[in-house]
């Protein structure tokens, strides 16, 4: 948590478990932990509520899961500001501009898309 700001909203339900099915992503293989593994937003997550409230009940049931969830994150590694000021700049250049492009003219991003599938057909399961 950034700011008590989160930790705060985190706390205004009593959160006792929660499930996360996902990908690749929910179990991290795209966030580094700064200390040469990974770290998924599930785990982080589940550290943010425990440390939130507390005694946060934390099962996956998999064999590979252990408690390294709880142990602290190290430290992130600092950024040089230019680089910092480069992924924001991209950031803004790819994604805000031509959203606000977009919007400025009353368009949509899904606007002259065609449906894949535009007539509702039956769905046809096949036999147990």
């Amino acid at each position: 948590m950034r700011d008590g700001r989160a930790a705060r909203k985190l706390a205004l339900v009593l959160w006792r478990r929660y499930v996360a099915i996902g990908d690749s992503t929910t179990e991290g293989l795209d966030d580094p932990d700064g200390a040469g593994g990974y770290r998924g937003w599930a785990d982080r997550f589940a550290l943010a509520l425990a440390r939130a409230q507390g005694g946060l009940a934390y099962t996956a049931g998999l064999p590979s899961y252990d408690d390294s969830w709880s142990r602290p994150l190290p430290a992130a590694i600092p950024r040089p500001r230019h680089e910092v000021v480069r992924a924001e700049l991209a950031w803004t250049r790819r994604h805000l501009l031509p959203w606000l492009a977009r919007h400025l003219h009353g368009r949509s991003s899904g606007d002259d898309r065609v449906a894949k599938r535009p007539v509702p057909l039956p769905v046809e399961l096949p036999p147990a």
